[in-house]
């Protein structure tokens, strides 16, 4: 990667753009970054960072960090950004970034926020094509082309002031850090923390799994009770007890095979063992399976006795049903003799009712047919008294509906009338409105003439005063060339007058004088004024043509101005200010009076074409509301006659009756009073029927005579059926906590299984987990990362000795040590130096400022080496160190020049900011920064 070119602008220090050819020093191969302190040096560098990766270091975690970026000295409108231009491999890239910062607003007062932004461009022949414009499109697109984390290009290429010591002097857990972020480890750490994690999980589900058991066999023990006795009647406890045969042992499988166990074992607390914990569950599983059967026995000859005992209440409880049976039959024969004469007497009390209608009838059923046929005679009566009302009530609006269609035909002929009248009326106005209209396209065209006229008036106030701006620098350029010409006219007179002077001053004794050929020169001329050269001639020549030329702008500048002027005060046409306003004003007046006049005559002649209209269709409204009368009258007449109709019918239904409708509730109470009496009679006969026929069957008869005695064989029943459920719930409990135990058993057997593997399974994860994370059996006590890094840094130690050796004069070497460190902290990541004129290895700390710059220089460039080959063999062009340098003495100094000389080989460009003027003499290309008047820094390349 090579750093071509950097512009800065409002960035830092720097106010207006500052650009850096980086490439200039290519033939130099290393140059010096000079200047004052504080004048911007170290900013060039936050510069290059800040385009790659958006931030600069030496600013981060501190509040408003972005607007440290901006440079103090911006106006609220000027830029702030920084512009790079960098290679790798055989492509160019560009990339502009601006920090965010406060600029005003656009509209109204006050600031925003004018956000960052970065674009990225690759060169393509001689043209930049844009590849990303989004800050974080850009990020990533970065990354991807220079292949080094910010960390790694700040440890590789920028070597900040004294950034670089941190490596060789930090303890082992600050230089983990760092190598961790400069290499990536941090996936080891990532592995380490899972399989302390695997570790905990798997110890945590060995445990449980132990737990699991003993819960699941005090669940058990819970479900199964000891005591036999309690679920079993005695005699089956006592054959339990002394085992029968083909009850008396059982067969489960446990942990470590099979077993045989009593009905009732020996019973102990439950074992803490898993394995013997199955085992004694798969006991007490055996010895319920036990219980069971005797139990279900037992609910067998319970369910017989029941079946027997309930078979005799059955036959018993039917008896007692036929006995009833019989008994409730003569009883209902009794009381049916006694209603027949009620119900004759209800059958004529009904038939004297259809005579009062009918006359005199002899059945029920031609009363009922008689009257069926009178009440569907009275319906078509009934109806007709029901819509009297309403055909009254149709009369009265017929009749009001003939008035109003009256009313409506005169009114409609008085509405033409008015109709004729208003036409007669809008003709007028329509033409006063039209002829006021028409002054519109004058009104428009007068507008249009004194817009362009008031733009000439108002731009003739701006070029009267440039005109005299113009002829004020005419004046004061003519003046300048006068004085220039005087100038010269006296220098030219001075001249002349010092020229004998200047003559006699190169005479020498013997030597021909070039004016009169004596060699004696008794009065040589002489001058006390100022001697006047060629020189000053030629300058006050040159100043002459600059005042010249100016003087000859300034009155092309002055005549521009003057026909500008009068250009536009033709344009004017004569007008001012005033007489354009004013023309403006009743241009407009006449224009607004003239729309007005088109719209009132628009609206006048839509009311015209309405009435017009209206008035067009008024015989046809006429012809239509004559045709409503004769409608209404003929309707008012054919309700009239359906009235009378209706009354007349409703006379002849009555009958003696106040109404047809009072006549039909009479007739209909009737038909229902003949209805009732002979349902009454049909049921009657009915029922009678039903008994005879009870009595006369021939279980009925056969019942016998005697009361059957029930109770005996009910409480017989029910002492049976509570020994049947006894038996039956006795059976079902002990079959569910058998289901219930063998459920418990298969898990704790399943249970067992597991656990044996994840506890061979733990003891493999936890020796791996503990020699990762640098516990026993780890005897280096170091971590997987440590382990990884410290390798990484045996590689570092390698590259830097090659360095130090040189610089050193073979004094010195680095050394990695990876002892174990005391009181548990991380190991493997030590670094000593080892004085080669003693052979004792010491801390880096003892090192003096001198060494200990040296030592780091050697350190950070066997660092960039290692880095630069695990980033993927990219080749680094450039290299930048920051002060250190004021450290080393002369010789010293030589000898850390050498080093960084022979690291220009393959066209390395290395850029050094220094005060020490050994190296500014030594150093012919040089970068210096400035600080100018106003206060803001200014570089200059050479």
């Amino acid at each position: 990667m090579r750093i071509n070119r950097v512009t800065m602008a409002g960035f830092g220090p720097y106010l207006a753009p500052q650009t850096v050819d980086f490439d200039a020093f290519a033939d130099d191969g290393i140059f010096l970054i000079g200047g004052k302190t504080g004048a911007g040096k170290s900013t060039i560098l936050d510069a290059i960072c800040f385009a790659l990766y958006g931030s600069v270091p030496r600013y981060e975690g501190q509040a408003s960090s972005a607007t440290k970026l901006r440079s103090d000295h911006c106006a609220p409108d000027d830029v702030s950004y920084v512009e790079l231009e960098f290679t790798v491999g055989a492509r160019r890239y560009r990339l502009l970034r601006s920090p965010e910062y406060e600029r005003p607003k656009a509209r109204g007062d006050g600031f925003t926020t004018q956000k960052a932004d970065a674009q990225l461009s690759v060169l393509e022949g001689d043209t930049w094509v844009g590849l990303e414009a989004q800050l974080r499109t850009v990020g990533a697109r970065v990354a991807e082309i220079v292949q080094l984390s910010q960390d790694q290009f700040l440890q590789v290429i920028l070597l900040a002031q004294n950034r670089f010591q941190e490596f060789l002097l930090a303890k082992s857990e600050e230089r983990q850090s760092l190598l961790r972020t400069l290499f990536g480890t941090r996936r080891f750490d990532d592995y380490d923390e899972a399989l302390q994690a695997r570790r905990k999980a798997l110890e945590s589900e060995v445990a449980g799994a132990r737990a699991e058991i003993s819960r699941l066999a005090r669940q058990l023990d819970d479900v199964l009770p000891i005591d036999a006795d309690a679920t079993l009647g005695s005699t089956e406890a006592r054959e339990a007890k002394e085992g029968p045969a083909g009850a008396g042992s059982a067969t489960t499988a446990g942990a470590g095979g099979s077993a045989t166990a009593d009905v009732t074992p020996d019973w102990t607390e439950v074992p803490t063992e898993p394995a013997e914990t199955v085992a004694w569950m798969g006991t007490r599983v055996a010895a319920q399976r036990t219980r069971l059967s005797l139990a279900e026995g037992e609910a067998e000859r319970t369910d017989a006795a029941w079946r027997a005992a309930q078979s005799e209440h059955d036959r018993l409880a039917e008896l007692r049903k036929l006995q009833q049976r019989r008994a409730d039959a003569q009883a209902r024969r009794d009381a049916l003799h006694e209603t027949a004469a009620q119900i004759d007497a209800l059958v004529e009390q009904a038939l004297l009712g259809a005579s009062t209608h009918l006359g005199e009838v002899a059945t029920l059923d031609a009363a009922g047919d008689g009257l069926a046929a009178l009440s569907g005679a009275l319906v078509t009566a009934v109806e007709a008294e029901k819509s009297i009302p309403a055909r009254e009530r149709a009369i009265a609006a017929a009749d009001a509906k003939c008035s109003e269609a009256d009313g409506a035909l005169e009114s409609s002929k008085e509405q033409a009338v008015t109709w004729k009248r208003q036409l007669d009326e809008l003709a007028p106005a329509i033409e006063a409105a039209s002829t006021a209209a028409a002054d519109q396209v004058a009104a428009q065209q007068l507008a249009d003439t004194i817009t362009p006229v008031l733009k000439a008036l108002g731009a003739a106030e701006s070029a009267r005063a440039e005109v005299e701006a113009a002829q004020r620098r005419e004046l004061e350029s003519g003046r300048a060339r006068t004085a220039a010409s005087a100038a010269l006219d006296a220098l030219r007179a001075r001249r002349l007058e010092s020229h004998a002077a200047e003559l006699a001053e190169a005479l020498r004794e013997g030597d021909p004088c070039p004016v009169c050929g004596s060699t004696q020169h008794p009065a040589k001329a002489e001058w006390s004024g100022e001697p006047v050269t060629e020189a000053d001639i030629e300058r006050a020549e040159a100043d002459l043509a600059v005042a010249d030329a100016e003087a000859t702008r300034r009155s092309r500048e002055a005549a521009d101005a003057r026909a500008k002027l009068a250009e536009l005060q033709g344009a004017a046409g004569g007008h001012t200010a005033e007489s354009a306003q004013a023309a403006q004003s009743e241009a407009a007046a006449r224009l607004a009076a003239a729309k007005q006049a088109a719209k009132r005559a628009a609206e006048l002649r839509a009311r015209r074409d309405d009435v017009a209209k209206r008035l067009a269709n008024h015989d046809a409204e006429l012809e239509r509301l004559r045709a409503a009368c004769e409608t209404a009258n003929a309707q008012r007449a054919a309700a009239r006659t359906a009235l009378a109709e209706a009354r007349k019918l409703v006379d002849d239904a009555r009958a003696g009756f106040p109404s047809a409708t009072a006549r039909a509730a009479a007739v209909s109470a009737s038909t229902q009073a003949v209805r009732e009496a002979a349902q009454r009679r049909s049921r009657h006969e009915t029922e009678v029927a039903a008994v005879e026929a009870t009595l006369q069957e021939e279980a009925v008869r056969s019942a016998p005579a005697e009361p059957v005695d029930l109770e005996t064989a009910r409480t017989a029943l029910g002492e049976a059926s509570r020994a049947r459920d006894a038996a039956r719930e006795t059976r079902a409990t002990l079959a569910a906590h058998l289901k219930t135990a063998e459920g418990l058993l298969d898990s704790a057997q399943a249970t067992h299984g597991k656990s044996a593997e994840l506890a061979a399974t733990f003891e493999v994860v936890q020796r791996l987990a503990n020699t990762v994370h640098g516990q026993t059996p780890n005897t280096k006590v170091m971590r997987l990362e440590s382990f990884v890094l410290a390798a990484e840094l045996e590689e570092i130690v390698l590259a830097a000795n090659a360095r130090l050796t040189q610089m050193s004069g073979g004094r010195y070497l680095l050394e990695h040590s990876d002892e174990r460190a005391a009181r548990g902290a991380q190991s493997g990541l030590g670094l000593a130096i080892l004085d080669q004129h003693t052979g004792v290895a010491r801390p880096t700390q003892s090192l003096s400022g001198g060494e200990t710059f040296l030592a780091s220089l050697a350190l950070a460039l066997g660092l960039a080496e290692v880095v630069t080959g695990r980033a993927g063999g990219i080749t680094l062009d450039t290299l930048f160190i920051d002060e250190g340098f004021g450290s080393l003495d002369s010789e010293t100094l030589e000898i850390a020049m050498g080093t960084l000389d022979s690291l220009r080989a393959g066209g390395r460009t290395i850029g050094l900011i220094s005060h020490v003027e050994a190296m500014k003499e030594q150093i012919p290309a040089k970068l210096q920064v400035d600080v100018a008047d106003g206060g803001w820094s200014v570089i200059s390349q050479s």
